[in-house]
């Protein structure tokens, strides 16, 4: 289950992503209207079906069991990739041939992918830098910079205006790391 903004989100046993809350710009899919009870969130392609959800604050986001990512939603800045309002789940673009997502965390008006290659790809606003590199919107997935080598991410989370990552390594040289 995952909570946005203005929307929740919840996958089932069978796979498929029911949500309820506001619908103001085709986080839930369909017409904008509210929902007060938890409904199917509509647009995976047949036989898909979703591993987990993300909520944003105007946005969803699935990764399926194909390790696609998709959303709906506001796409004002790109989160969504691409452009333009998406109100039926819709595949992000930028992943590389052959990398497949693992998981997906969404931010205020950014979201971000986990890979198994062990990197965060991101897509939508980056005016504070939360996708890493120049300030400048991304509309396509894109891998977030500052891992050591060596370094593979497992998770992550967006907030507002932030990115975190989770590694699988804590390095000692890492300011302000508590010692065992």
């Amino acid at each position: 289950a995952s909570g946005g903004g203005w929307h929740s989100l919840v996958v089932a046993r069978d796979g498929r992503v029911y949500g309820a809350g506001s619908n103001g710009h085709g986080q839930l899919t369909g017409s904008a209207e509210e929902k007060r009870a938890l409904r199917l969130v509509r647009g995976l392609p047949d036989g898909v079906r979703a591993a987990s959800a993300a909520a944003g604050d105007l946005h969803s986001l699935v990764v399926a069991d194909t390790g696609r990512v998709y959303g709906t939603g506001s796409n004002w800045i790109g989160q969504l990739t691409g452009t333009g309002e998406k109100t039926t789940l819709t595949r992000l673009t930028g992943l590389p041939a052959g990398i497949r997502a693992t998981s997906a965390a969404a931010g205020d008006s950014h979201s971000l992918v986990v890979a198994d290659d062990g990197r965060v790809y991101g897509a939508g606003d980056n005016g504070l830098g939360q996708l890493t590199g120049t300030a400048t919107p991304k509309r396509t997935l894109t891998a977030l910079k500052g891992l050591p080598a060596g370094v593979r991410a497992t998770a992550a989370a967006g907030g507002d205006s932030f990115s975190l990552v989770l590694a699988d390594d804590v390095r000692d040289e890492v300011p302000g790391a508590l010692a065992a």
